[in-house]
């Protein structure tokens, strides 16, 4: 079974794919950009057939995806768009494949980012982490270990963290 995991972006989407049936092993990850140039209706088709070029079809995928909540300090139609990609990335499934829509909070918890991405690293091993390692540009590997993270999450090898509150 091929589990893949999928960080939507505009800028750079990340992607991850599980091919070990028993181990649940992250054997391939990376991160694909679309054309700068293009208007984002049309970088998405761009970004989704580039993502086509490089992840395996797979059996499951988990998808991040954005809710929009009031008072929140991101654009509305920017989120619509990231959600389209998502939704553009059906074409990765197998047939039969299913796919699940998470959001950062049902997977990541509350954790800074730089906290959750430790956490993601303890989880693997040697081999993968070379796998996440060799992801180019470094700048914009952080999509890509969020997509692993996904891979790890649907495998059950990572739950959701809160941050703990301290008592002042």
């Amino acid at each position: 079974m091929i589990i893949g995991g999928i960080d939507p972006g505009l800028v750079a989407l990340g992607w991850a794919a599980s091919a070990d049936p028993y181990q649940h092993s992250i054997t391939r990850a990376g991160i694909v950009r679309g054309a700068k140039d293009l208007p984002y209706s049309e970088r998405i088709v761009d970004i989704a057939d580039r993502l086509r070029d490089v992840m395996p079809l797979c059996d499951v995928i988990y998808v991040e995806c954005m809710r929009y909540r009031p008072g929140a300090k991101v654009n509305p139609a920017i989120l619509l768009q990231l959600n389209l990609l998502a939704g553009s990335c059906m074409r990765l499934l197998k047939p039969s494949g299913q796919m699940f829509f998470v959001e950062p909070t049902t997977w990541k918890g509350t954790l800074d980012k730089e906290v959750h991405h430790s956490r993601i690293r303890v989880c693997l091993d040697e081999q993968e982490r070379a796998i996440v390692d060799a992801i180019k540009p470094k700048s914009l590997a952080h999509n890509a270990t969020d997509a692993v993270g996904l891979c790890l999450f649907a495998t059950g090898r990572l739950t959701p963290q809160t941050k703990t509150l301290r008592k002042k």
